[in-house]
């Protein structure tokens, strides 16, 4: 969460992201939202928490399939005058899924 509220801070910073391909986005052929449900208070009060992925071959990529991504983050201005982190894809490989797909916040 904090990288939404400082993602100049992330910038340039190499991750390893381990999620669920979620949706594609129109227009973009190599990039991809990943991410994991985040549960709030309940099973019935989840949103997703994910984060743009580029540099990849979304058609090789099945949906609701888990994945492993290493690559480095870069920030990106907003048409509102924010920022945005976006995964620049060095490595992707399949993960398994794990037993608890939520994250909590606590």
């Amino acid at each position: 969460m904090d990288a939404i509220e400082n993602p100049d801070k992330y910038d340039g910073k190499e991750i390893i992201l381990r999620g669920k391909f979620t949706e594609t986005l129109p227009g973009y052929h190599q990039t991809f939202i990943m991410g994991r449900q985040a549960m709030v208070c309940c099973a019935n009060d989840t949103s997703l928490c994910g984060l743009t992925v580029t540099g990849v071959k979304v058609e090789e990529l099945v949906k609701d399939n888990w994945y492993e991504v290493q690559g480095n983050l870069k920030t990106i201005p907003l048409d509102n005058g924010g920022k945005t982190l976006v995964l620049y894809a060095n490595r992707i490989q399949n993960y398994q899924k794990p037993q608890d797909e939520f994250v909590y916040f606590s």
